[in-house]
């Protein structure tokens, strides 16, 4: 990934946003019953994956710029108007969809434990 910078950190006041290393918010963490119980275990051992810190299996799908861990939409891919804006990179819609492709495969490899890049 070129303008999505690991490690991802959660936003410690708001955990449901979860930022790159350069603080662009690359994710929203919208698991609601997770939320509602402000239980966010789940977002830490995901965000721990992500970043190579430890290794998980889980049943992954995405959707409409939603990854689902194990059926329950989770983790939805934020970040298109840094991507695109004149304040951010200023990318093409198709170098924005690239990148945001190449974060939403990277996830899933990782939470999946499958080489998809």
């Amino acid at each position: 990934m070129k303008y999505y910078k690991l490690p991802l950190k959660v936003d410690p006041y708001c955990p449901s946003y979860i930022y790159d290393s350069v603080h662009t918010l690359a994710l929203n963490y919208i698991r609601e019953d997770d939320i509602i119980n402000d239980d966010y275990s789940l977002l830490y051992e995901i965000i721990g994956a992500i970043n190579g810190h430890n290794d998980v299996k889980y049943n992954i799908s995405f959707e409409d710029d939603i990854i689902y861990v194990n059926n329950i939409p989770t983790l939805l891919i934020r970040g298109w108007g840094y991507l695109t804006g004149i304040g951010g990179y200023n990318l093409t819609f198709d170098e924005a969809i690239e990148e945001q492709n190449k974060l939403k495969n990277y996830i899933i490899n990782r939470l999946s434990n499958e080489n998809l890049l």
